[in-house]
């Protein structure tokens, strides 16, 4: 479970860093001050290719952590997935949002649940065909 908290937030931390980088030089190469740079930085636009893509990746990011936690747990994925699923939930909204809750704060919370709990599933039904593959037929012959 900690292992797919770990993967969900240090993975949009990696991917908010690597776009904020790519967004700085973008707005170094226009030619900007570093005041207005700062500003710009600190109000990207939601429909800016950055933001979009920001949350696409972290969205994919969501569902390959859900996929992990029950990946690793191999029982009652749903149970744990949950809980992963509720710690990555507050972190969102109480640390990673500054701790103001706006309709955009609960949309993106939405999401987040909504991939990791879709990894959760592909994680579930991934851990039940390997189970089926690794018990014997139950008429096959015995030696």
């Amino acid at each position: 479970m900690l292992t797919g908290v770990a993967v969900d937030i240090g993975g949009s931390a990696v991917i908010g860093f690597v776009l904020a980088a790519i967004y700085a030089l973008q707005l170094e190469s226009q030619g900007m001050s570093e005041a207005d740079m700062h500003e710009a930085m600190s109000h990207i636009p939601p429909d800016s290719a950055v933001a979009v893509a920001g949350t696409l990746l972290g969205a994919i990011v969501s569902v390959f952590a859900g996929y992990v936690c029950a990946r690793i747990v191999r029982r009652d994925e749903y149970r744990y997935g949950a809980a992963m699923t509720a710690i990555v939930a507050v972190y969102g909204l109480v640390i990673d949002g500054g701790g103001t809750v706006d309709e955009m704060a609960l949309l993106f919370t939405a999401c987040t649940i909504a991939c990791n709990l879709l990894g959760v599933k592909f994680g579930t039904e991934h851990n039940r065909r390997a189970d089926a593959a690794a018990r014997p037929p139950t008429d096959a012959p015995r030696p």
